[in-house]
């Protein structure tokens, strides 16, 4: 719930509408001071609730929390150490008390940062502006309304005061003390600022909606009068003098039956007034009680939390509904998101608004039981509305439209839980003055198109909303004790509500054990979904539940559905659905999904299953025909294949390509790549896919597959220095090949390893690797894979420092290839002999190898090389005092690098470019390159890094090592 600020316009009590900053605890307001410290928010009006920067906050450990609570209730004043110290321990505090304060102050500030808490003479004092705090915001907006003179501004200021009260202040703080000495004070000043904002009301003729709100406040204070009062004045403002009557039979009988005693003497007196104002003949007909008002909705929870912006969003909805129509709100979502939960607290919330009634209706659109049809539901709403059952229609159309004219004029709440299609409600809308709310599984899209209805997805929980939602039942002190077992606990329940309660449920059960314990085993995916449930309450059963939305598919996307149960990564795109499906309608099918909320969607061309969903279609997808599910592996890798294929074609062209791929092949669906950038966000986007499709293809004997998939991926490995990657995929691929008995594929699966454990600098496993292709290669008398393989090798002494020694593995490569040959790959020996040769200091040498180097790359049109070549011969021509030929070379690489996206390799040649610089007599310019160089290499962890350091230290630029 968006917090309010200062009004600009006054609509009613519970309408107020707020422009300015105070950014309530889920604003979007400014989040620092003025100094850059992350702004604090605490709200107490309700659940406990702390906002830094903006973002929400769990404040671990019950201490804290109460000392946070304490210093808030004073923010802008020292509060002494004594009174923290009652407030934490009560009249039992330590025999050391201001160091033990001290040191969970200090505890706190790790929390909410160091600036958030000052130090006193006597006490500490919160560092947060009182605007940032509600109760002192509370408390000074009910001081501006005692002070002002115009009854209008005062019933606004007061408006926006009670906006800023969520419930019962304080929750979750666990301090008798500060309950018992501030929490019946602001109960106080809560209802005395209702009672003088219901006189104003009553004064300027404004009463819509009052009458239940006022009902809600005497369930929860029957027993004080002025509400009693004012209730009764509100309804006979309104015209309905005979239900004020009735609320005074009320009020003498509760006060009769709990205190022994009649209504006070205002009261009483009021009573009088109203009899004497109705008619002799009709005082008897009024004494008698009104007519029964629907009130159908469900209990609300008493654990609703973390849905303000939800709630927030609604109220935005409802304001923009037009007058003159019915005012449809649809909130969808998937299965166990907490739609009925968040409509049903909404609804509660704004009853007021409606006071003709409230009627619910479970549509059992997915249920174990059959949809309720239109006319059923038509016949149980007009009998709810005092309708005759002789009297009902007996066509759909005909109990549509005495529905319509019995709700003429009059202000209700429909609520439609669990509704399956717009066609099972269309003829339920009851015509202007009336709200429906719809709860669906289902987008039911047409109720936006034809009907206007006004759309809200509820998504899952933040991980701050799930910690609140496990605190409310595991208690605030296990949570804080374990927040890393809670993390992930949150993140295995999907973050869905249904879940983490369920959850919860599980942790407050068995107390004597950790979360951790719980954690490890929701960690079996398979079995998951059988620990988050209760066995006597098939409304907990998340299987079941799913299998309801999925049951309800048309047979098209239910086999989808089980097939997206092998998508091994958390997202996929039409491609990957299309692939495991093999057939035309994938689209259809796949649209189908995500209006059914089975599939999310969370950008365009982006689908993902939700966690929890994820492991029900596992699970289907087991049940799958072994034929049937290793085709749809099959038709995935073989796709993944060509489409890896073609994007290492375009990220750099090994010279064994062709004979692992062939990128001309013509596959449906399969895209081409605009450029380096395309294919290497592809391989980004879809990385978690990729590698789990080599495992799955290995799995399912599909080895020829896997091991060409981990090899076409290792040169974007490479590039994205995703060595955890590149080693796994890596080992798969060879023990894939030797299976397969097949000598190139073993070749080239030990080289991809060997490379692989080079960027790991796993350097025992570089050389076993090396050994085996080595002997590989000359078993079968290739000469340029002896040399391929003699050119990797030279990475290690590079990698060592050690560059004569790379200089010298690289000269044994180019001299194993047949004279005359090795096309492409002897341009990378000579470009590897070039970079040695620089580091080793024969700059002459490196310069000669780099030009030999460089034509051979412009005649393969393979850009990323080129760049590197000119790199080093920019680096060469520094060493040999040419400064502006190597500008010339440093120039044309940064250009490719730029265009190529290389952060690692833009990197390099900044350096080298800053070398140059600063040997023109440009030191700044320089000190610029270099320090652009370091914010490029410090996330990569670049061995350049310290070379850096010491660059810039030289060139006093002020920035720290």
């Amino acid at each position: 719930m968006k917090l309010l600020g200062c009004v600009l316009e006054y609509r009613s009590a519970r309408s107020c509408v707020a422009v300015r900053g105070y950014a309530g605890l889920n604003g979007t307001e400014t989040v620092t001071e003025a100094d850059g410290r992350r702004r604090l928010r605490v709200r107490l009006l309700g659940p406990f609730e702390v906002r830094l920067g903006g973002e929400p906050i769990v404040v671990s450990g019950p201490k804290q929390r109460i000392l946070l609570a304490a210093l808030a209730l004073f923010a802008g004043r020292d509060v002494p150490v004594d009174t923290l110290a009652r407030a934490v321990w009560g009249e039992r505090t330590p025999s050391r008390a201001k160091a033990s304060v001290q040191t969970h102050v200090m505890r706190l500030r790790q929390q909410v940062g160091d600036g958030a808490i000052s130090t006193g003479r006597d006490g500490y004092r919160l560092a947060a502006d009182p605007d940032d705090v509600d109760v002192t915001r509370f408390a000074a907006l009910l001081r501006r309304a005692a002070a002002e003179g115009d009854p209008a501004v005062e019933r606004a200021l007061l408006g926006e005061a009670l906006a800023l009260w969520q419930g019962e202040p304080l929750q979750s703080v666990r301090s008798d003390v500060l309950l018992d000495e501030h929490v019946p004070q602001l109960v106080e000043s809560h209802l005395v600022a209702v009672e003088r904002r219901v006189d104003l009301d009553l004064d300027l003729g404004e009463v819509d909606g009052v009458a239940g709100e006022l009902t809600e406040l005497l369930v929860r204070h029957p027993l004080r009068e002025p509400l009693w009062e004012r209730l009764m004045r509100v309804l006979a403002a309104s015209g309905r003098t005979a239900e004020a009557l009735a609320v005074y039979a009320d009020c003498r009988e509760r006060f009769a039956d709990e205190l022994g005693v009649d209504p006070g003497e205002r009261l009483r007196a009021l009573h009088l007034e109203l009899l004497n104002a109705v008619p002799p003949d009709d005082a008897g007909e009024a004494a008698e009680p009104p007519a029964l008002v629907p009130r159908q909705l469900p209990h609300d929870t008493t654990r609703f939390t973390a849905r303000g912006a939800e709630l927030a969003e609604l109220d935005r909805l409802l304001e923009q509904a037009q007058p003159d129509a019915t005012a449809i709100v649809l909130i969808d979502g998937t299965a166990g998101v907490g739609k009925t939960s968040l409509a049903v607290h909404w609804a509660h919330r704004i009853a007021g608004r409606y006071p003709d009634g409230q009627f619910f209706l479970d549509m059992r659109g997915h249920s174990g039981d059959a949809p309720v049809p239109p006319e059923a539901a038509l016949d149980t709403l007009l009998r709810a509305a005092g309708v005759r059952p002789d009297l009902i229609p007996s066509t759909v159309e005909g109990r549509s439209a005495m529905l319509r004219t019995r709700f003429a004029g009059t202000r209700t709440i429909l609520m439609l839980d669990n509704v399956a299609t717009a066609g099972q409600v269309r003829p339920l809308f009851g015509g202007p003055g009336q709200l429906v709310v719809i709860t669906s599984r289902n987008q039911l899209r047409g109720l936006v198109a034809r009907d206007g209805a006004r759309r809200l997805s509820v998504r899952e929980f933040s991980a701050a909303a799930a910690a609140c939602l496990l605190a409310a039942s595991a208690g605030d002190d296990r949570i804080a004790d374990e927040p890393d077992a809670v993390t992930e606990l949150v993140a295995l329940c999907g973050h869905l509500p249904l879940a983490i309660a369920l959850a919860a449920e599980y942790v407050s059960r068995f107390r004597d054990n950790t979360i951790a314990e719980l954690v490890d085993e929701l960690r079996d995916e398979r079995s998951r979904l059988d620990v988050l449930r209760d066995p006597h309450d098939e409304g907990t059963d998340l299987r079941a539940t799913f299998s309801l939305s999925y049951n309800a598919l048309r047979p098209e996307a239910a086999r989808l559905f089980r097939l997206l149960g092998l998508v091994p990564g958390p997202r996929f795109d039409l491609f990957t659905a299309s692939a495991l499906d093999g057939r035309p309608r994938t689209r259809a099918a796949l649209d189908e999904l995500v209006a059914a909320h089975l599939v999310n969607q969370p950008g365009r061309g982006r689908f993902q299953l939700h966690d929890l969903l994820r492991a029900y279609a596992s699970g289907l997808a087991e049940d799958l025909d072994p034929t049937e599910r290793r085709a749809a592996i099959e038709r995935l890798a073989e796709r993944y294949v060509l489409l890896a294929g073609r994007a290492r074609s375009v990220l750099s062209r090994p010279p064994r390509l062709r004979e692992v791929v062939d990128i001309d092949r013509e596959l449906d669906g399969v895209p081409e790549f605009d450029g380096h950038g395309d294919a290497l966000r592809w391989i980004e986007r879809d990385r978690d896919n990729l590698v789990g499709t080599v495992g799955l293809a290995a799995a399912h004997g599909l080895d020829d597959l896997a091991w060409r998939l981990a090899w076409l991926l290792s040169g974007a490995w490479l590039i994205l220095h995703n060595v955890q990657e590149w080693v796994s995929t890596a080992r798969i691929g060879l023990a894939c090949a030797e299976r397969l008995g097949d000598g190139d594929a073993i070749f080239l699966s030990l080289n991809n390893l060997a490379m692989a454990h080079t960027e790991a600098a796993d350097w025992g496993e570089v050389r076993a690797c090396f050994e085996r292709a080595l002997a590989n290669r000359r078993a079968r008398g290739d000469r340029e894979g002896e040399a391929q393989v003699l050119s990797n090798m030279g990475a290690e002494p590079f990698r060592h420092g050690d560059f004569e020694g790379a200089v010298r593995m690289y000269e044994q490569a180019l001299a194993a290839l047949p004279e005359g040959g090795g096309g492409l790959f002897r341009a990378y020996v000579l470009l590897n002999l070039c970079g040695s040769c620089a580091e080793a200091g024969r700059a002459r040498a490196a310069l000669s190898y780099g030009l030999r180097a460089l034509p051979l790359f412009r005649e393969a049109s393979e850009r990323s090389y080129e760049a590197i070549c000119l790199s080093n011969l920019a680096d060469a021509c520094v060493a040999l005092g040419d400064y502006d030929e190597a500008m010339v070379y440093s120039d044309r690489s940064l250009e490719y690098f730029r265009e190529l996206g290389r952060g690692r390799q833009i990197g390099h040649a900044l350096v080298v470019r800053g070398r140059i610089l600063h040997a023109k007599g440009q030191s700044d310019a320089a000190s610029e390159a270099w320090r652009e160089a370091r914010e490029l290499l410090r996330p990569l962890d670049d061995r350049r890094l310290p070379e850096l350091d010491a660059l810039l230290g030289d060139q006093g630029s002020g920035v720290g090592t």
